[in-house]
This record gives C-alpha cells, sequence and structure tokens, in this order.
C-alpha cells in the first residue's frame, strides 16, 4: 500500500482525513507544527518525506483576513511554506503532490468574483489584489503558479484541489439571518459572496482525496473545482443569480452549485454524496466540522 505524508495533519481536515486513509489501508505520516514539526526545517522535513509515495499539503494559515495575522505571515506559512515542502518532496522522489488550494483564488470572500459564467469553471478570470482578492487568495493563487512550473521538470504530479468551506457544506443551518429571504434588503445589498454557493462536505472533500490519490493523470499539473453538487441553503439561486449577474451567461439550472466540478467528475471519477440525504441528523455546525470522531457516527470506512 502506498505511503502517504500529510503536512497539517492535526488541523480539522487531517484529523478526520488521517483516520479514514488508515481505514483504507494506507500507511501515513502526519507531519505538523503541533507535534513539532516545521516545514522550514528543512532536514527534519526531507528525512519525514523519505520512503513516501505522495505528499498531501494541508499546512496554512487556513482562512483570510484571521485577526493578528499579518500579509508576511500570510505569505511565509501559505506560499513559501508550499515551495519548502514541493522542494522535500523534489529531493525524495516523491511521485504526486496533493495541494489543498481554495476557491477563494477567484475572490469568493468579499465578493469581489467575476464570473465569466456560471457555473464558475476553473478558466475563470482570477482578480489580483488591486481588485479585492484576500491576501490569502493571493498566496493560494502563487502557490498553484510556482507547482505549475515546477511539476513537469520535477517529475512530481501535482493535483490542486480548489476546496471552499471545506467541512462546512454538510449542514441544514442558516448561517445568516435572513439569508434565505431574497426581498431582505440587507441581503440585496450586500455584495454578493459566492462564499455561500460552493461549500463541500467532509464526505465529498475525502471523496476527492481519495480519488486523487488513486488516479494516475497524464498530465504533471491539474486543478479542480471541488464543490458539493447542489446548493442546500432554501435561497432561490437563480433569482440571486439574476438580481446580481444580470449580464453573465447562466448554464445552471435549479439550485445547482455555482461552482462548475464537472472536470473533477470527468478527469477524477468524482460523483457527489447528496448532501440532504447524507446529513440529516446535523444540528449544530461545530459539531460537523471539529468532532474527531466524526466517522465513527457513519461507520468504518
Amino acid at each position: 500500500m502506498q505511503k502517504i505524508l500529510i503536512t497539517g495533519g492535526s488541523g480539522t481536515i487531517g484529523k478526520i482525513l488521517i483516520p479514514h486513509l488508515l481505514g483504507y489501508g494506507y500507511d501515513v505520516d502526519n507531519y505538523d507544527l503541533l507535534k513539532g514539526d516545521d516545514v522550514f526545517n528543512k532536514d527534519n522535513l526531507v528525512s519525514r518525506c523519505k520512503n513516501n509515495d505522495i505528499i498531501i499539503h494541508l499546512a496554512a494559515i487556513p482562512h483570510p483576513c484571521l485577526k493578528g495575522v499579518d500579509d508576511d505571515h500570510y505569505w511565509k506559512i501559505n506560499y513559501e511554506g508550499t515551495q519548502a515542502v514541493f522542494e522535500a518532496a523534489k529531493l525524495t522522489n516523491i511521485k504526486k503532490f496533493i495541494y489543498l488550494s481554495s476557491g477563494c483564488v477567484y475572490g469568493f470572500w468579499g465578493g469581489h468574483c467575476k464570473p465569466d459564467q456560471f457555473p464558475i469553471v476553473e478558466s475563470n478570470y482570477i482578480p489580483t489584489i488591486e481588485e479585492g482578492l484576500t491576501v490569502y487568495g493571493a498566496t493560494k493563487v502563487a502557490s498553484e503558479e510556482f507547482l505549475k512550473k515546477n511539476a513537469k521538470k520535477s517529475n512530481i504530479k501535482v493535483i490542486s484541489l480548489r476546496a471552499e468551506g471545506p467541512g462546512a457544506g454538510g449542514t441544514r443551518i442558516e448561517w445568516i439571518n435572513g439569508l434565505q429571504n431574497l426581498n431582505d434588503k440587507t441581503w440585496q445589498a450586500t455584495k454578493p459572496s459566492f462564499h455561500f454557493f460552493a461549500r463541500i462536505s467532509i464526505e465529498n472533500l475525502f471523496q476527492v482525496f481519495l480519488l486523487s490519490i488513486k488516479r494516475d493523470l497524464n498530465s504533471f499539473y491539474e486543478e479542480f473545482n471541488i464543490g458539493n453538487e447542489y446548493i442546500h441553503w432554501s435561497i432561490d439561486v437563480q433569482k440571486w443569480i439574476k438580481l446580481n449577474f444580470p449580464n453573465v451567461k447562466n448554464f445552471t439550472k435549479n439550485n445547482e452549485a455555482l461552482f462548475g466540478i464537472d472536470k473533477a467528475k470527468k478527469m477524477l471519477g468524482y460523483s457527489p454524496y447528496p448532501v440532504d440525504d447524507h446529513f440529516p441528523y446535523r444540528e449544530k455546525i461545530e459539531d460537523f466540522y471539529y468532532k474527531e470522531t466524526y466517522f465513527g457516527r457513519i461507520g468504518k470506512p
């Protein structure tokens, strides 16, 4: 069975991903700062990368606009950290590098996305910081560009997963009062936030990681939008599009997500689990998002 090194495996996603991969028989090593493992300790990182087949790079400042985190720290951890891990992968002949990117590359956070069409696909316009892209989003864009530039010449196949709100898309919680009411003047006046239209549940996120591990793609670099197939909040998506983007071509119907996942379906074999069918019992998003024993609730892999 393949050996996998996961950076940042003690975080929210890693806590759930690691035991599930172990359940599938993978040999998994968690390289995390909480365990004393620093991605900028080159000797230690290279030593741990040896004899692994795949790296899943999760280690990052995981959210835009965090209080107390300045721009330099975002660039240090998210961009330079990615460079450091990839360089270690190159030195140790890692065959595949799976990178957790973000839908924030499109400017979702703060409503600065400029959609070419709906659903938004991987080739959509990427805004600049001057156009409202967060520093967090910019670090993800820069990391993807670095990986794309270096994948082939390093003989490492790279998959970048553009996830949005990972783990938070599997509940029926109404996050914002009045969000489901398009007649609410406050909602109409706010900048359109695609953050609420591109969620992915933990089950669907795990499925994509598993497919990324198993699939042998022909190209050295690919990025994929990954999300749930439908929006499960009580909101009229088509009305929302007409209200906020009347001149943008729209190929979606009903409550289909605005985050296009056809590429992941075609190339990875992604088949999203229906969220409402899969999460009838969730009451608190905190429980869903942070429970270390989550998979014990839905059965063994």
